[in-house]
């Protein structure tokens, strides 16, 4: 049990300012600015990750994800949570 405990206080620190691991990062692709053209074109010629070519997501199936990105609340102030805000502060 210890250890398992041990292990989370560890992952925890590996959290950065922003709520990401530290090390890991990924665009963001839901709360932005982007429009859907912007975000189909992203999407079918990235920077860091393999396209998705109209053969395997068609632009329907694309506009379908970029709604419910749109739909997504905004993640919470790392700051507004009670752990996080601990880790934080203890740095």
């Amino acid at each position: 049990m210890a250890k398992e405990s041990k292990s989370k206080e560890s992952d925890l620190k590996s959290v950065n300012r922003r709520g990401f691991l530290k090390g890991a990062s990924a665009p963001r692709v839901s709360n932005t600015p982007r429009t859907l053209e912007s975000f189909i074109r992203y999407v079918r010629k990235p920077a860091r990750m393999p396209p998705y070519v109209n053969r395997v997501m068609s632009d329907e199936q694309l506009t379908d994800v970029y709604a419910f990105l749109l739909s997504v609340p905004p993640s919470p102030d790392a700051e507004s949570i009670p752990m996080l805000r601990d880790l934080l502060d203890s740095r």
